[in-house]
């Protein structure tokens, strides 16, 4: 797993009883999801990209100031589409609260939450995916 993933995947196993899920994963455990769900609620860790400032430094050395972005997708069984939703809710709550304002051990810098989506709702599996995006700032030195 990534620098940046294995952290938040870490963290958010440390605190699942609070998010109320099963097992929090990567991005292999959430490509074979996608073909079926079997414990719900799982979490995912999943690294969604980066980007950069051009360099301000007129040195030798580059330092561009940096964003990492990754998202949690939370997956659900639903075995009654109203107690997805109330699960849903409490999940999705604990989970920004877990991550909001963390520092994350790549830069120190604390998560932000940039928004969440449904992702994918599939009533002939069963499953509904829940994605939340966050991000946090960085340098880039090189």
């Amino acid at each position: 797993m990534s620098g940046v993933v294995q952290p938040v995947v870490a963290r958010l196993a440390a605190s699942k009883g609070l998010t109320g899920a099963l097992a929090v994963e990567g991005m292999a455990g959430f490509q074979q999801a996608l073909r079926g769900v079997s414990t719900s609620p799982i979490q995912f860790v999943l690294p969604t990209g980066d980007s950069a400032s051009r360099s301000s430094s007129a040195t030798m050395i580059t330092r561009q100031d940096g964003e990492e972005r990754f998202d949690v997708v939370t997956a659900f069984l639903l075995a009654t589409l109203a107690k997805a939703v109330d699960t849903l809710d409490a999940v999705r709550d604990a989970t920004r609260q877990t991550l909001l304002g963390w520092p994350h051990p790549l830069s120190g810098e604390p998560v932000e939450y940039r928004g969440g989506r449904l992702m994918i709702f599939d009533p002939a599996k069963g499953q509904l995916f829940w994605q939340q995006s966050f991000a946090f700032q960085r340098l880039f030195e090189g």
